[in-house]
């Protein structure tokens, strides 16, 4: 496995989690096909399919944002198409006959690294927009690792001071 589905972070939004979480396992089974031998020309059909899945994605978190009340949607498509655009020309590379195994690997932690920057830089802009009530923890993460702010503050001032003993 490459990337680890259980460290996604929960945007609160359940389609756009699932989503990401599709995404990671599209790059996790091509990373799994090219450590079995696969080589560029043969891996091709499947980075059109994950590159076709993340511009639906993109679509879809726009639409999203967009319906949340998001007030920068044209500014993050424009992040969208850039991300696209790089993300398209490093499979290229990474599909290329004419690339070695070193380059490769340099290429899915690229493509890795573009991803969870852009989660974690671009799409946080947004997340507060989800409601409270929808938020989800991260795929195999505690509900606690990933409250919402200020709901573990919350949660640790409802705890009696015993309770308070047994939990540390």
């Amino acid at each position: 496995m490459f990337i680890d589905t259980g460290r996604i972070p929960a945007t609160g939004n359940l389609l756009i989690d699932k989503s990401h979480r599709h995404l990671a396992e599209m790059i996790n089974a091509l990373f799994d096909q090219w450590c079995g031998g696969a080589e560029g020309a043969a891996l091709r059909p499947g980075f059109d399919r994950f590159l076709d899945a993340v511009e639906r994605h993109f679509a879809e978190e726009e639409d999203i944002a967009l319906a949340m009340g998001f007030p920068n949607v044209p500014e993050h498509a424009g992040k969208h198409r850039a991300l696209m655009a790089a993300l398209t020309s490093h499979v290229h590379a990474l599909t290329d006959d004419s690339e070695t195994g070193d380059r490769r690997i340099d290429l899915f932690s690229l493509i890795d690294q573009m991803l969870y920057e852009h989660e974690m830089l671009d799409d946080q802009e947004f997340w507060p927009l989800f409601n409270a009530v929808h938020h989800t923890p991260a795929l195999g993460a505690t509900a606690e690792e990933t409250a919402p702010p200020g709901q573990a503050l919350r949660k640790a001032e409802e705890l009696s001071p015993r309770q308070e003993e047994s939990a540390m």
